[in-house]
This record gives C-alpha cells, sequence and structure tokens, in this order.
C-alpha cells in the first residue's frame, strides 16, 4: 500500500509540474518566438521533449526521489 501511495503521488506531481511547464510553453515562449516555418514542427518537438524532461526532474526532486515514502 506505501508503494502504491508513492507513486499515486509522483505521478499526480509530474501531472501537474508538465501541466505548468507546457502553459509557460504555450504562452510565453511560443507566444512570444515566431518560428520559420519549415522548422516550427522541430522546434516544438525539440520544445516538448525537453519539457517532458524537465517535468521529470522536478518530479524526482520534489518528491524526494531516494524511496522515502
Amino acid at each position: 500500500m506505501k508503494k502504491l501511495k508513492k507513486w499515486v503521488i509522483n505521478i499526480l506531481v509530474f501531472y501537474a509540474v508538465i501541466q505548468l511547464l507546457f502553459l509557460f510553453l504555450r504562452h510565453v515562449v511560443f507566444g512570444l518566438i515566431d518560428v520559420p516555418e519549415p522548422y516550427e514542427l522541430i522546434v516544438q518537438l525539440a520544445a516538448s521533449g525537453i519539457t517532458v524532461l524537465l517535468a521529470l526532474l522536478i518530479t524526482v526532486y520534489l518528491t524526494n526521489g531516494n524511496g522515502d515514502a
């Protein structure tokens, strides 16, 4: 039960962090930066990948990823 509780907390924290980062990415970064048409999809995919990795790192940091529940 303790392990399930830890997983649920980690998933909820990850979901909240990724939503905040995607909101920031959409409104601030892509709202202010104009990317040429042929490279727009590449930049969006790279930014999304970086955002997911950053969300994972922040989740580990916030949930004290050493396994303590």
